[in-house]
């Protein structure tokens, strides 16, 4: 299997997993949103004080995860053909999170990571593809 396959299969593989965990981030909200109805009819304030700590809970942890997506395929070096170059931005609701950037020529498929605070350019220099990933990504 070339470098570049097996990069690829990564990649596609960390998506689907944090794909997954967002996923059934959403399936706990929608039970929980299930769970305040029945729970209406006997509501006290210690339940009400549970139930607003539960959400509060929740929400801290959907603003934390990936859900903002941005992706850019290119060609760095004209020699070759084909766009199996790639920067890919992964963001928060706040816009941090990273980018993943992959390089690839004849004899091997590099790979960097740079973290993105807030949507910011970090203090390592993002190349055209990583902003334009990034652009995608705060707009998505």
């Amino acid at each position: 299997m070339d470098p570049f396959t097996s990069l690829y299969l990564i990649f596609i593989s960390v998506l689907g997993a944090l794909i997954i965990a967002n996923f059934v981030l959403l399936i706990v909200v929608i039970s929980k949103n299930r769970n305040l109805t029945k729970l209406a009819n006997s509501l006290n304030a210690e339940n009400l004080k549970q139930l607003t700590h539960d959400l509060d809970e929740l929400k801290k942890c959907s603003e934390k995860s990936f859900q903002k997506v941005g992706v850019v395929k290119f060609n760095p070096f004209k020699s070759m053909g084909g766009n199996l170059s790639f920067a890919v931005a992964l963001l928060n609701k706040r816009n941090s999170g990273i980018i993943i950037s992959g390089l690839h020529n004849r004899e091997s498929t590099r790979v960097y990571v740079k973290e993105i605070p807030y949507g910011k350019d970090t203090k390592i220099e993002l190349s055209s593809e990583e902003k334009k990933a990034l652009e995608e990504a705060i707009k998505s």
